[in-house]
């Protein structure tokens, strides 16, 4: 995997969206973590369009969620 910086988080209506860039042709995996050492997969293959993607979460009441977006090979 490649790791890919999000670019921006909003909240709104219940959920958090994701928002990266992705280069056309190439797939991608959305994590998250409560913790920064236990990984889980949120959402896979998401598809590159060459430009920005989004991607949501429902929002956590309990605890804190960081979020990675990696590209798969």
């Amino acid at each position: 995997y490649i790791a890919f910086r999000i670019k921006s988080m909003r909240v709104a209506g219940g959920n958090i969206t994701l928002n990266f860039s992705t280069l056309a042709g190439h797939t991608y995996q959305v994590q998250w973590s409560s913790n920064l050492k236990t990984w889980s997969k949120l959402v896979d293959n998401v598809a590159g369009t060459g430009g920005d993607v989004e991607v949501g979460d429902p929002l956590q009441t309990n605890g804190q969620r960081f979020y990675r977006v990696l590209q798969n090979l």
